[in-house]
């Protein structure tokens, strides 16, 4: 065996296309060199995922440490991200998500317009709402 070949090794698997390019592109930009083998297979149709095994990334054996060092720094910058960012003005919790608004979702123009055109109000808005006390902001 020639000691100048390096070992390539599955670092990870993915059953979604989008998951393996997003963290091959992380690897890539931090100047890890890596490649995904079966992601067309899984592209054309999702439930071939489990047929092949899923979508191997693969990177060499050297970089093994380097690579599992950068997704775990990465995952505790998306933690950090998520959690203190948004804080609910009426009761201080951060446990605040966005989406649409379940108070005064229309607005009397929207209504008057829908019933003119026989069309379903599809305008809504986004707000954040606290799960602890209800508050829309």
């Amino acid at each position: 065996m020639n000691p100048d070949i390096e070992k390539i090794i599955v670092f990870m698997t993915f059953d979604k296309p989008i998951e393996a390019n997003i963290i091959m592109s992380k690897l890539e930009s931090n100047g890890i060199n890596c490649f995904l083998s079966d992601e067309n297979i899984v592209s054309i149709n999702l439930l071939y995922s489990n047929a092949v095994g899923g979508i191997k990334l693969h990177i060499f054996e050297k970089d093994l440490i380097e690579a599992q060092n950068l997704l775990m720094e990465l995952n505790e910058l998306e933690v950090e991200k998520e959690s203190g960012k948004i804080q609910c003005p009426k009761c201080l919790s951060y446990n605040v998500t966005k989406g649409p608004s379940s108070k005064k979702r229309y607005g009397f123009w929207t209504i008057l317009i829908s019933f003119l055109f026989f069309i379903y109000p599809f305008k809504t808005k986004n707000v954040y709402c606290c799960f602890n006390c209800g508050n829309e902001f």
